[in-house]
């Protein structure tokens, strides 16, 4: 998902990545500001990355979330890549 993909996407609020999607760049939701709920498909976090050295969630209001299969939340919560986001993330 490329930066500002959701630019001007100010009623989203919820969206379901599926395990196709290998990448969400730095300000990826920048501009879907309702978004609070962002659906994980992938049960492998390497399957799906996000910038752990920028910022996936810029422009995203704090309450928003990621959401995970919660069989893989550990994974997640440990994986290079997610790990900077662990306090965002519900398994499900």
């Amino acid at each position: 998902i490329a930066a500002n993909a959701f630019a001007g996407g100010s009623g989203i609020t919820e969206l379901y990545v599926t395990d196709n999607i290998s990448w969400i760049a730095n300000g990826a939701f920048r501009g879907a500001d309702s978004l609070t709920k962002i659906h994980i498909l992938a049960s492998d976090p390497d399957l799906t990355k996000v910038d752990s050295i920028g910022n996936p969630r810029e422009g995203l209001p704090e309450e928003s979330r990621f959401y995970v299969p919660a069989g893989s939340l550990s994974v997640y919560e440990n994986n290079y890549f997610w790990n900077p986001f662990a306090r965002y993330l519900i398994g499900e």
